[in-house]
């Protein structure tokens, strides 16, 4: 039996695209697609069982993230549950990024929406990817939130910032276990390719 192909490109759900765009996540150091031969899933999770992997919060970034859960809310669009990347009134959104390190559920893009629905006592939809590869890590180890500060400005000293996985290794090392998230905000990478300024 003959099977004939369509020729026409099937058209992606909203979730489907969300699950595109993530598995084509790269390392920001070689490019290298980190997500590729993952699972990727989309669950709505306690954010009490999920694990920073930084030890500080920003004051601004949250007043930001209250501002605009606020305002999209107005528009029924629900940020700390979300299905899909959202662009309105000048935000493009997609829910936060989550990987299974060391047995446990860790942050790794979004913490400060994950630190609203903390505070809210609420549920947050999350992506959650598991089995990346080995020598494709997470920088930091998992911290828990009692560890986490909320600072006024980034603190300086590297200490404050996280409990550092590879710290012993070379700046262009690092960077190929830095995730860039910028396909899923459409906007220029958010993190400092300098590692002094990490």
């Amino acid at each position: 039996m003959e099977i004939e192909y369509s020729s026409e490109k099937k058209e992606l759900s909203p979730q489907e695209e969300l699950l595109r765009v993530v598995r084509g996540v790269k390392a920001m150091g070689d490019g290298e697609p980190i997500y590729q031969d993952t699972t990727i899933d989309l669950e709505v999770c306690n954010p009490e069982d999920l694990h920073p992997s930084a030890l500080y919060l920003l004051k601004s970034n949250m007043d930001f993230v209250e501002k605009m859960y606020k305002d999209l809310l107005t528009k029924g669009i629900d940020i700390l549950n979300l299905d899909q990347i959202v662009e309105a009134e000048g935000y493009v959104i997609a829910p936060p990024v989550v990987e299974i390190w060391d047995g446990q559920a860790v942050i790794v893009d979004g913490i400060h929406r994950i630190a609203m629905a903390r505070k809210m006592g609420v549920s947050i939809k999350v992506i959650v990817v598991s089995g990346v590869r080995e020598n494709r890590p997470l920088i930091s180890y998992p911290v828990e939130w009692k560890e986490v500060i909320t600072y006024d400005t980034k603190p300086e000293k590297a200490e404050l910032l996280r409990k550092m996985r590879i710290d012993n290794q070379d700046t262009v090392s690092k960077l190929k276990c830095f995730r860039d998230f910028t396909p899923l905000t459409k906007k220029e990478n958010r993190r400092p390719l300098s590692w002094e300024t990490r």
